[in-house]
């Protein structure tokens, strides 16, 4: 099995219309690094104290990365130490739904999914009902997607 590593946006989205759980039925155990770990809970809102309980629940596990690579300086330091920690390991999969980050994914020929295929599996696997429902209840909290992905 892949190790699975998210960055923040993807987390938090899941989180705001609690989600967050397909995660953990999908692939088990997520990984995030530290810096995406401070990002979710930078403001104590619903959303960070769901993502602190599952790390709790030992499901999420936080992870120190130290950045090696040059990366563009558009990004934040979580998307950052995720790209590091897929370019440290084989068999990685990333979360991401930032597009400069998912770029530079590509072109660092790393494998990565955004929050829209996650809650596709997770509906093609019978976990969730509806995939288009639950991105109308993320965009309700500001959550943005390309038309082309609806």
């Amino acid at each position: 099995m892949a190790l699975v590593v998210a960055d923040a946006g993807p987390l938090i989205a899941l989180a705001q219309v609690e989600q967050l759980q397909i995660l953990a039925s999908l692939f088990g155990e997520v990984t995030l690094p530290e810096a995406v770990w401070r990002e979710t809970q930078a403001k104590v809102t619903p959303d960070s104290q769901c993502i602190a309980l599952a790390v709790e629940a030992g499901w999420l596990k936080v992870v120190s990365v130290a950045v090696h690579n040059h990366f563009p300086l558009s990004l934040h330091q979580g998307e950052s130490e995720a790209l590091q920690m897929a370019c440290n390991e084989e068999n990685v999969l990333l979360i991401l739904d930032d597009q400069l980050a998912r770029r530079e994914a590509a072109r660092l020929n790393l494998n990565f999914m955004g929050t829209v295929k996650v809650l596709s599996l997770a509906e093609q696997k019978g976990l969730i009902d509806s995939a288009r429902l639950i991105i109308e209840l993320m965009q309700g909290f500001g959550y943005r997607i390309s038309a082309k992905y609806l």
